[in-house]
């Protein structure tokens, strides 16, 4: 009688600790407390500009609040978080007011609905995710523009993987978008270059990952990858790209190693060679045209005018793009590659005419550049030193 007590109470307490155990399972794989086996905060997209001081703090204010302003009765993510970058370049916190009303739609489904009219965050098998613009049917305003466009937002901004998520009922973290990412990842996917920042200030010190097929993947094969691609088809000039491989070198060089040697070598000869060929293909004026890649040896597209090609310039539009997207490349370079002052003081010159010179028809239709553009010259402007010259001066007189 008492063995068969002993074994009951045995069998009890093995039962109840499977259930036990079992149940923390279930718990920690629920939306409601969503638990990551990366690193909770990203890695730093580091840049390094000289302090130019070619725009005055009060006119730099002035073209703040109205490309600010300008996106009037419109709204998607891409639009939040560029003016959430203009908020951070005023030097505030992305827990401040002005930004987590921007961030808001971005991390809850019901303020998105309010903010961008539909559902731009939905639930998957693996995770969570934003809907694709090209896949919106018509629905592009709620969308992003780029695949993980948001989540290399998130990283750039400093957001960590366990910031809450609200859809619906359910709550998730912004993991959930890194964990689809993955499962969903294909070397074959028509973008990679968001996919690769995110994944280069997230995953690191892990240099691989597995998709849901349990296909395993490296940074090596997505710096192989990136390399090969076409820029000249590439979005924003290709410079998404570019910038994506000088992130992943940042990251390998100065926090911790994610490359093989070879790769390693591979990626900073190729940067070089790009480097090499935006500081060629700088035009007169301190802009570049979407051709900033191409060599001088090279014929340009026959669809350029003739003194387009005898000056390397091109329409107005291409070259807000691509000098906006290129100070903000190669400020993510240095001071691995020695480029010089001149050559963003020039830049800033240009952009500063561009900014302060913009007409509302220019900024509604050139947003996302105009925004990086500002974003520069302030990075680029030391408005403390600047108010103290003129308050000595003032002084003085």
């Amino acid at each position: 009688m008492l063995g068969a007590i002993i074994a009951s109470l045995v069998l009890l307490l093995v039962f109840s600790g499977f259930l036990s155990d079992n149940t923390r399972r279930t718990k920690s794989a629920t939306p409601n407390e969503p638990v990551s086996p990366h690193r909770i905060h990203p890695l730093p997209f580091a840049k390094s500009i000289p302090k130019l001081n070619v725009i005055s703090p009060a006119l730099w204010s002035r073209v703040n609040q109205t490309i600010l302003e300008s996106p009037k009765g419109l709204a998607s993510p891409s639009i939040n978080m560029h003016q959430i970058l203009l908020h951070l370049a005023s030097a505030k916190s992305v827990q401040s007011q002005d930004c987590q009303k921007l961030l808001g739609p971005m991390i809850d489904q019901a303020q998105a609905n309010q903010c961008f009219g539909s559902d731009a965050i939905v639930e998957t098998r693996y995770g969570l995710r934003f809907r694709l613009q090209q896949f919106t049917r018509g629905q592009g305003w709620s969308a992003e523009s780029h695949r993980d466009q948001c989540l290399a937002f998130f990283a750039m901004t400093g957001i960590p993987l366990n910031q809450p998520v609200i859809v619906g009922k359910k709550q998730y973290a912004v993991s959930a978008f890194l964990e689809d990412s993955i499962a969903s990842f294909s070397l074959q996917q028509h973008e990679l270059a968001w996919t690769a920042m995110a994944y280069a200030s997230y995953l690191p010190p892990k240099n691989n990952w597995a998709n849901r097929f349990g296909e395993r993947y490296s940074f090596d094969q997505v710096v192989g990858n990136l390399m090969q691609r076409d820029i000249g088809t590439a979005s924003c000039a290709g410079l998404h790209i570019f910038q994506a491989l000088a992130h992943v070198a940042q990251v390998d060089r100065d926090v911790t190693p994610i490359l093989g040697t070879q790769t390693r070598v591979q990626l900073n000869s190729h940067l070089a060679q790009h480097v090499e060929l935006a500081l060629q293909n700088q035009a007169r004026d301190g802009s570049w045209d979407i051709f900033w890649h191409v060599a001088q040896t090279d014929s340009l597209p026959d669809f350029l005018a003739a003194e387009d090609q005898a000056t390397n310039i091109g329409p107005i539009e291409n070259r807000l793009i691509a000098t906006s997207h290129m100070m903000e490349a190669l400020s993510m370079l240095m001071p691995a590659f020695e480029i010089p002052d001149d050559v963003f003081r020039r830049a800033a010159i240009w952009c500063e005419k561009q900014a302060t010179g913009a007409t509302p028809e220019l900024i509604e239709a050139n947003f996302c550049p105009l925004v990086h553009m500002a974003c520069f010259l302030r990075q680029s402007s030391d408005f403390d030193s600047q108010v103290q010259s003129e308050t000595i001066n003032h002084d003085s007189n």
